[in-house]
């Protein structure tokens, strides 16, 4: 995750990504209500342009 905040804070200031990154099991727990067995994240941008 860059940092270019003198702040300290994500670039992108988006709280919910910052926690999806930090905790990624967890919030995975929480969203699915059972527990996750193996969590990877596979950063992705969606692309603005139509399929």
């Amino acid at each position: 995750m860059a940092y270019d905040d003198p702040t300290g804070r994500p670039e992108d200031d988006n709280v919910c990504k910052y926690l999806v990154e930090l905790f990624p099991d967890t919030f995975a727990e929480w969203l699915l209500g059972s527990p996750v067995p193996w969590v990877q994240l596979q950063p992705t941008e969606l692309s603005s342009k139509p399929i």
